[in-house]
């Protein structure tokens, strides 16, 4: 089947370390390629049913890029196939996901398109043990979570288009996918080592910033719990500014490693003290969005006269994760479970840019392969 390996260098096989996250998910996605190892685990993550295909797919699509033997243009979609009986992919003994799929079987969650039929059965040519239909990322349908508490697993298909020499070129995957790690690996910055303890030195909390971000918001903006005013002074106690990007990461040698919307905050790093990349938490959350526990996605739904309407929709990503995030254990399939607007606009709003670079950070480390290490 080819080489696999990710953009550090290393083998994405299941040796690699013991897989400590398996009861955090209830949602695992499997790449189509087999090596000695077995099926390489691109990632998972819980669900309460209220996740949709299209959210897996665009998850996949933050996540995942093609080898850097395809030209650097090269695009890369997606299917997921839902696997209707599977062994506990785990060994009892390592811990490890097991490497005998012998009996994998498949069964269509939403119906052909046309236009697909030849991938779905180049796949199914390749490997017998699996079949079904395409999941798209525009599929809207929720994810079916298993009500016996087993784990709802699939396989992942990955088809790239490119173009050569005035050609365009469309062809399943036959080697593993490289996956896309986040530059920022903890909130400490990338000088955690140093007396400060943090990756910019020069790094300070502008009170201006705070005065401004407090009267904009006067909510915390993940529960809407109100900011309350008294005669002495508004009591801010349990609310707290919390910054999108870490600071300790806004260092201009490090800003070419991230998204170019965001660069600027970083090349000049007194930017990313500013109300565009901070908001009001309550403390317990601020913490949680600190470590990335959860995020926040950017949704667009259908409004009146054929306009959309942007929401930031709250998203957790394991089953333990979280645990302030309201209502976190209800689902929630009309996407009400939403980040509150700021109470005044006396200065800008939090930037799209950073808080859906968070969201991309929050599944490197939480749902990207085997997540989160022993901590």
């Amino acid at each position: 089947m080819g080489s696999n390996y990710n953009l550090l260098g290393g083998p994405l096989g299941h040796s690699a370390r013991e897989y400590l996250n398996y009861e955090e998910r209830n949602i695992h996605v499997w790449g189509s390629t087999v090596t000695q190892t077995g099926f390489n685990l691109i990632g998972g993550l819980y669900s309460n049913g209220d996740v949709t295909f299209g959210d897996v797919c665009d998850m996949l699509q933050r996540l995942l890029m093609a080898p850097p033997i395809y030209p650097p243009d090269t695009q890369i979609k997606f299917a997921l196939m839902a696997l209707k009986s599977c062994p506990v992919p785990i060994d009892d003994l390592t811990g490890r996901p097991r490497t005998d799929f012998s009996n994998l079987e498949a069964f269509a969650l939403t119906k052909r398109y046309d236009r697909e039929v030849e991938w779905i059965r180049d796949c199914m040519g390749r490997d017998p043990r699996i079949g079904g239909a395409l999941a798209r990322p525009s599929d809207s349908s929720l994810i079916p979570v298993q009500q016996n508490g087993s784990p709802s697993h699939f396989v992942c298909l990955i088809k790239i288009c490119y173009s050569t020499q005035g050609k365009i070129y469309e062809k399943v995957l036959e080697v593993a996918p490289l996956l896309i790690p986040s530059p920022i690996v903890n909130r400490k910055g990338p000088y955690r080592s140093t007396a400060a303890g943090t990756g910019n030195k020069t790094a300070t909390r502008s009170d201006t910033t705070r005065k401004a971000v407090r009267e904009r918001d006067s909510i915390c903006r993940v529960t809407g719990a109100p900011v309350l005013p008294r005669m002495r002074g508004t009591n801010y106690t349990g609310f707290e500014v919390a910054h999108i990007f870490p600071l300790a990461w806004a260092l201009q040698d490090h800003a070419p490693k991230f998204p170019s919307p965001i660069q600027p905050y970083l090349t000049i790093p007194k930017l990313a003290d500013k109300p565009p990349n901070a908001f009001l938490l309550r403390a317990d959350i601020h913490s949680q969005f600190d470590e990335y526990q959860f995020s926040a996605k950017p949704i667009y739904l259908p409004g009146a006269h054929n306009q959309t309407t942007l929401v930031w929709w709250l998203m957790r990503f394991e089953r333990n994760g979280a645990s302030s995030l309201p209502h976190r254990d209800q689902p929630d399939p009309n996407r009400l479970r939403r980040l509150y607007g700021p109470v005044t606009f006396n200065v800008q709003d939090f930037d799209f840019a950073l808080m859906n670079h968070h969201f991309t950070v929050a599944l490197n480390w939480h749902v990207l392969g085997f997540g989160r290490e022993r901590e």
